[in-house]
């Protein structure tokens, strides 16, 4: 079965380059999830006095004036994750075995 391509006009892009492309940058997402969490994290465990890393979990920093930088990033990268799931159901070839790998791995 063949799919009609559909053309921009405006950026001659077509529209399965642009789904391709959407699609790769809420991957991306999902791969800069973890390490935005953890610069966030370490960077305020170091400058927020009386938090002491060795005994204290990532989560408290939501606690205080400050809170909202930790409950920012705990969305930010809630979203991030989101999208990523969302990417990788896109990315996934149609089928019965699609929950087997990406449609690059045939």
């Amino acid at each position: 079965m063949q799919h009609a391509i559909r053309t921009n006009v405006a950026s001659g892009e077509t529209l399965e380059h642009g789904a391709a492309r959407a699609t790769g940058l809420l991957l991306t997402g999902g791969v800069l999830a973890g390490p935005i969490y953890l610069i966030s994290g370490f960077t305020q465990a170091f400058t927020r006095p009386g938090f002491d890393i060795t005994c204290h979990p990532f989560s408290i920093l939501s606690n205080g004036t400050l809170g909202f930088i930790q409950i920012s990033t705990f969305l930010l990268c809630g979203l991030l994750v989101a999208g990523a799931a969302v990417g990788l159901r896109r990315a996934l070839r149609e089928g019965r075995g699609r929950t087997w790998g990406p449609e690059g791995s045939r």
